[in-house]
């Protein structure tokens, strides 16, 4: 059993516009992992992990840039921490 979600039923859980993770996806801090036999694009869990994530470090004014060089360059969680620490 596959717990991917579409955009439409990540946008519902999350409260978000797909608009929002479109635009999560033009900055490069996400992706779709897949498509549905009917093309919609699916989200595995990891995906939408880092959605809440990347929600979480917006809710704490982490700009997208900051949030770009975080998820790239993330070799483990002790990076992100720092980030926290930071905007504590």
């Amino acid at each position: 059993m596959s717990s991917s979600k579409t955009l439409r039923e990540l946008c519902d859980e999350l409260k978000v516009t797909r608009r929002v993770i479109q635009g999560y996806e033009k900055a490069g801090l996400v992706s779709a992992t897949d498509k549905n036999k009917y093309g919609y694009l699916l989200y595995d869990e990891q995906a939408q992990e880092r959605i809440v994530r990347i929600r979480l470090f917006q809710a704490l004014r982490c700009r997208k840039r900051c949030l770009q060089l975080v998820i790239r360059e993330r070799k483990s969680t002790t990076k992100i921490e720092y980030e926290l620490s930071r905007k504590v």
